[in-house]
């Protein structure tokens, strides 16, 4: 006979702890291996001596054979005349009988095997050898048993890392619905990393047109200056080094990397994994909060001027204002508006009108000084506030604007286009002719500067025009209110703006479907008669459906959704490419599109898809009557609803693999809580019925929903303490003795040691630690009464007594539905909680009879 005790010692139970690599090659293992012409009786003895050992190898020289399982050698000895027939007989002729399978029907797994796949593998062979050891091949040729025990708490612990990760993964997709700040996001994936593994120094890197920037980083260490030189950029952070480099790609494109150096060697990658997915995860929120930076700066800026927009404009001329009227000094303002504009579009059209604006706003620039403020109010009118200038200095500056507009000839009118300008001052310098109140100076000032532009208007445009009331108002610092002046948009104006409003809605952490509606409705809004439709793509990615609309009055399109490459849209979907035509040249148009469009009265059309840069997320879809092109916020909108949808998606992906992650760690408790019914020989069934039970009592009761998972999970492993308790006390046929019993009721302090160490298990230890409580006090072990006992192990013990009545058991047959229900009502009030009790007889439908039965055996 071959003995070869890997792990662990003789004569104690293995010392289970998480393999560094994850790997079965590292997990703890038993070498113990046997020939077919050894005696049934030494691998007997070998098991007694050994009562850690799960089984025996056998093997034939080097050839492997079988596994004899500790489980299946010792039920087959136990039957009749079993030890007669085998105990002093070679194991050839045992092989040949129910305790072992055949070698043709056995394989032993490669050592390389993860953990997560050898639970499953195991638990998905015949019935009969489902809960018994897994042998596996090792890298240097030997075999080994490794005991599902084993395996299973190897694989709770990774789990555990795993929800952890998942975990992680969601508070960053919370963090990112929460703030969209870069330098927020940035602290909390560094403070995600930190609790997820252990670093001396980690530093985030990000991409600008630049280069590459240091952005933000965490140490653990006190004294760093030991390490510096190596962290002047990525490149250098060399893993001989110390340093390991992940990149944040986010759709293909690299948006920085995330530097970890790790306190010393380490051999195992189990960490390196999980950063990488964390990395993955830490790139979206990165790239939404960067993109989202930029999309504050597009939301402050005119796009055809370049001048800040109307928001923009009044949030920094009430700043400028306030500044003037603290240090006592002059302020003005010049309002510019476009003479007689609309003939210029109806003339020339759109694209002719859109270049006046261009010229006026480059020729107002030219004027103006660094630190005055220019911004373009709406249509053809403009604003200007200029720091420390007097009435009479603003005057110049408009009055050359005004000449130099005058004489710029422009090629799309083949004239000039004029401007006039109406001029208004505060200057502590001038007598007080006007009273202005509190938080409303800016609003005054432009309103005298508005009066002065339409005097300008009356006497013949093309001319500058002074407020005619020229003094200063009182010096009051404006408060903060919400008012046009201090940059407050209206309900019209914000719809106006769909930069603005959209990207606010992502801000607040609103769905994507909200965003959509916000944006088709803003952008819809934008020109006259003008209707929008927001596709997106489905979940399988092969086609985009209507997700939302504005423009359209009741007229419901494309509720079917679309076929990516069916029509415009979908061919803008597939190739990421904006398609555009106008009435009566459709080109590629599809008929139905064109024929929709003629009815309605639509002379254009735009599909402009939306998403990362390896594939599409959606198309936004623009019907416009004029076939005239103007500008509009289309493309920044695009990048809003990209952002939006790339964030929608991290988040669902978190709560898929939140799901996912429940899922699995419920079949692994499912498989602990058959391993240990097999220990304790209960019926098969056992947990899974109580469980069931438990569950339905709960919601009688009127439990939250929330506590669902942690109930289940505490019913099923409800006698997890048992594994502490040894086989001679647990297993024993008789009566136990006072000695015996003590050690029994270890069994719920045990279960909590175990279950309290393991995260996402540790809510759930009520029902494993608390149901062998009794309502009146006299249970164990800690002797807790009535309400203070758990509800959840209240629940529990009553479910459990009445499955232990209703099934078969070695000392007795089951009891009958009347018999059972007369003793949970005999217990009502001193073992049972009543109330508890009258809702558990309520589900089962039956009554509480309370006909005493005859006392149980322990």
């Amino acid at each position: 006979m071959n003995v070869r005790i890997a792990t662990p010692a003789q004569g104690k139970a293995p010392n289970i702890a998480l393999p560094g690599r994850a790997m079965l090659e590292n997990s703890p293992s038993y070498s113990y291996s046997a020939s077919p012409q050894d005696t049934v009786a030494s691998v007997v003895a070998a098991l007694e001596a050994n009562t850690a050992l799960p089984g025996v190898l056998i093997l034939e020289g080097s050839r492997f054979i079988t596994v004899l399982s500790r489980e299946r050698l010792f039920e087959t000895l136990g039957k009749p005349y079993g030890v007669a027939v085998y105990m002093n007989r070679p194991i050839i002729e045992l092989l040949s009988g129910s305790a072992a399978i055949p070698s043709s029907k056995r394989q032993a797994l490669p050592s390389s095997v993860n953990i997560d796949q050898a639970v499953r593998i195991a638990l998905n062979r015949p019935p009969s050898e489902r809960y018994g050891p897994l042998p596996i091949r090792k890298a240097d040729g030997n075999f080994a048993l490794i005991d599902l025990r084993t395996l299973l708490l190897a694989q709770t612990r990774l789990l555990e890392s795993a929800a952890t990760i998942v975990a992680k993964q969601g508070e960053l997709a919370r963090t990112l619905a929460s703030t969209q700040d870069l330098s927020t996001v940035l602290d909390a994936v560094l403070d995600g990393l930190s609790e997820l593994i252990s670093f001396d120094k980690a530093v985030i890197y990000t991409t600008n047109s630049a280069g590459v920037e240091r952005a933000a980083e965490r140490s653990c260490l006190h004294d760093t200056a030991a390490h510096d030189e190596a962290e002047a950029t990525p490149l250098s952070m060399l893993p001989g080094e110390g340093w390991t480099s992940f990149t944040l790609d986010r759709g293909g494109k690299v948006l920085g990397f995330l530097c970890v150096r790790i306190a010393k060697s380490i051999a195992e990658k189990s960490w390196r994994d999980i950063v990488e997915s964390y990395a993955a995860s830490a790139a979206v929120a990165i790239g939404n909060a960067s993109l989202y930076k930029e999309l504050e700066q597009l939301a402050s800026i005119d796009a055809l001027t370049g001048f800040a927009n109307r928001r923009a404009f009044l949030e920094e001329a009430n700043r400028a204002l306030e500044r003037a009227l603290r240090n006592n000094a002059p302020i003005a303002a010049i309002m510019m508006d476009m003479d007689r504009f609309k003939s210029i579009n109806d003339e020339f059209g759109h694209a002719a009108g859109d270049s006046a604006l261009k010229d006026a706003a480059l020729t107002a620039l030219g004027e103006l000084r660094a630190g005055d403020i220019a911004g373009r109010l709406g249509g053809e009118e403009f604003a200007f506030i200029l720091p420390d200038s007097s009435l009479e200095a603003a005057a110049g500056a408009a009055e050359r604007i005004r000449s130099r507009l005058a004489s710029l000839v422009n090629p799309l009118l083949g004239r000039a286009a004029t401007a006039s300008f109406g001029i208004a001052a505060i200057d502590p310098c001038l007598p007080q002719s006007f009273d202005l109140k509190a938080a409303r100076n800016l609003d005054e000032l432009l309103a005298q500067a508005d009066k002065a532009l339409y005097a300008a208007k009356r006497s013949g445009r093309n001319r500058v025009a002074l407020s005619p009331e020229q003094g200063t108002p009182k010096r009051q610092v404006p408060k903060r209110g919400k008012n046009v002046a201090q940059g407050e948009a209206s309900p019209q104006e914000t719809l106006s703006d769909p930069i603005v409003v959209s990207a606010y809605a992502m801000a607040r952490g609103e769905r994507f479907e909200d965003i959509a509606a916000i944006a088709a409705q803003a952008l819809a809004v934008e020109q006259p008669g003008r209707a929008v439709t927001i596709l997106r793509r489905d979940r399988d990615g092969q086609r985009i459906e209507l997700c939302a609309q504005g423009g359209f009055f009741n007229d419901k399109i494309l509720e079917g959704g679309l076929r990516l490459g069916q029509g415009c849209a979908g061919i803008a979907a597939l190739e990421r490419r904006e398609m555009a035509f106008t009435l009566p040249n459709a080109g590629i148009a599809e008929a139905s599109l064109i024929a929709y469009m003629a009815a309605r009265g639509y002379g254009s059309y735009r599909a402009i898809p939306f998403g990362g840069p390896s594939e599409s997320a959606g198309v936004i879809e623009i019907f416009d009557r004029s076939i005239q092109a103007r500008e509009d916020n289309a493309k920044s909108l695009s990048a809003i609803l990209a952002a939006a949808d790339a964030h929608d998606r991290s988040i669902r992906r978190a709560e898929e693999a939140s799901d996912a992650m429940a899922s699995s760690i419920d079949e692994t408790l499912e498989a602990w809580a058959r391993v240990l019914e097999l220990r304790d020989q209960e019926t098969e069934g056992h947990s899974r019925r109580v469980s069931a039970l438990s569950l339905q009592l709960a919601k009688s009761l009127g439990v939250p929903e929330s506590e669902y998972p942690m109930i289940r999970r505490g019913a099923l492993l409800h006698d997890i303490g048992k594994m502490g308790v040894p086989d001679a006390v647990l297993l024993k046929p008789g009566a136990l003795s006072l000695e015996e019993r003590a050690i029994m009721a270890q069994h719920p302090g045990l279960a909590q040691e175990i279950l309290s160490r393991i995260a996402f298990l540790g809510n759930a230890v009520d029902i494993p630690y608390c149901h062998h409580e009794r309502w009146d006090g006299s249970g164990y072990p800690r002797g807790l009464k009535a309400q203070d006992i758990p509800l959840s192990a209240r629940i529990f013990a009553i479910v459990d007594v009445w499955d232990a009545l209703r099934s078969d058991r070695p000392y007795r047959q089951a009891m009958s539905e009347e018999q059972a229900s007369a003793i949970i009502a005999e217990g009502s009030g001193s073992h049972f909680d009543p109330r508890v009790a009258k809702h558990f007889f309520q589900i089962i439908g039956l009554g509480a009879t309370r006909k005493r039965q005859p006392a149980l055996s322990p």
